[in-house]
């Protein structure tokens, strides 16, 4: 399998998650406040884990080893430094550049929405540690964590949408039928 081809499934799981996830929110909403919360917090993060290791796949020719996690901080960041290093192999001006690394600061806001509902990586994933503690509390629930499932969602769409748009045009792809400059939209510029 080629290197070509090894990415292209990377971006086909994400596309695929990102399409079950944004069913969810289309036409389930009401079960994601309460019901499902949790499955749907997960597909939301791996959706984006996902996008931030094809991207970072894109930007380097491989998946390197310490973006071998599922630690969105650390992806962010692995996927920040790539994308940095991806604008100066384009020789992109300078306020293209500044332009770009602002929109992507903006991410940061949905890793530390992450951080504050899964400190460790698995509590959306499994109900108990290794130590057989508790990861999340369903009686605090994700209010009490401020955390807002509006908020999460809004940042999901906007994190989704520039992962695949920064990906397409520094890579020369195009990645995502349905992500256009257009839909970008002046709150991305």
């Amino acid at each position: 399998m080629t290197s070509n081809e090894k990415n292209a499934s990377w971006w086909g799981y994400y596309n695929q998650y990102k399409m079950l996830t944004d069913k969810l929110i289309r036409e389930d909403r009401d079960l994601l406040d309460g019901v499902v919360t949790l499955p749907f917090l997960y597909c939301l993060s791996h959706t984006i884990e996902l996008g931030f290791k094809a991207s970072i796949i894109d930007f380097t020719g491989n998946l390197p080893d310490k973006s071998k996690n599922h630690n969105l901080q650390q992806l962010f960041s692995f996927f920040k430094e790539e994308l940095v290093k991806s604008m100066e192999k384009q020789q992109l001006i300078e306020l293209a550049k500044l332009n770009i690394l602002k929109v992507v600061d903006e991410l940061q806001d949905l890793v530390e929405l992450y951080k504050k509902l899964n400190p460790i990586h698995q509590s959306l994933k499994y109900p108990i540690n290794n130590k057989s503690e508790i990861l999340f509390n369903f009686h605090d629930g994700i209010d009490n964590k401020g955390v807002n499932i509006e908020q999460i969602i809004i940042l999901y769409n906007k994190t989704n949408r520039l992962i695949t748009w920064i990906t397409s045009v520094l890579c020369d792809q195009y990645i995502v039928d349905d992500v256009m400059m257009d839909d970008i939209g002046d709150e991305y510029m």
